[in-house]
């Protein structure tokens, strides 16, 4: 994840990886930079709402923040462990404008340095809105019905049921990823 958000960001400049990692295949670069959220104080937005959309780019909402990819709402006051980041992000709220935005260490819960704007990037590789998931779940339904009829077929080639699979669940390969992206 911090790598696609490196190279959304225009800072990936090179990716020294395993080739297994790079086998993974991606969310669509379009549901990544869906799934980032650009916060600067005197953002305007209600907490409750920047809850939810760090809820739907894949943190866990805990009641107390100490590691990454968690969040916790308290009155007028978000903490998020935001991946990618060394450490936790604190804001402060006056009604719904983000009135203080600071880094803060997850171990003692004591705010550091100010600071005037982060990224969250998403906590997961995949994000799916709820209509994505009931998709995804009824062409699973589908394609589990169709599985005998699959191994009945001679002839087919792992590859093809590889680029088969990746085009029905919009799977997309790293450097296709890294070349949509930029």
């Amino acid at each position: 994840v911090e790598a696609m958000g490196a190279a959304l960001a225009g800072g990936l400049r090179a990716l020294v990886a395993p080739v297994d990692a790079l086998m993974f295949r991606l969310m669509p670069p379009a549901s990544f930079k869906r799934g980032v959220i650009k916060l600067q104080r005197g953002l305007v937005i209600e907490p409750k709402d920047l809850m939810a959309r760090l809820i739907d780019a894949g943190y866990e909402r805990v009641d107390i923040v100490e590691s990454r990819g968690q969040c916790a709402l308290r009155g007028g006051i978000i903490d998020v462990f935001p991946v990618g980041r060394a450490s936790a992000l604190r804001l402060e709220f006056f009604d719904d404008e983000l009135d203080m935005l600071r880094e803060f260490d997850a171990l003692t819960q004591r705010s550091t340095d100010e600071i005037e704007r982060a990224w969250v990037l998403p906590a997961n590789e995949t994000l799916l809105t709820a209509d994505e998931a009931s998709a995804a779940a009824e062409r699973i339904l589908r394609a589990l019905g169709r599985r005998e009829e699959d191994e009945a077929r001679a002839g087919e080639s792992a590859g093809n049921r590889q680029r088969a699979i990746e085009a029905q669940f919009g799977l997309t390969p790293w450097d296709d990823f890294a070349r949509e992206i930029s």
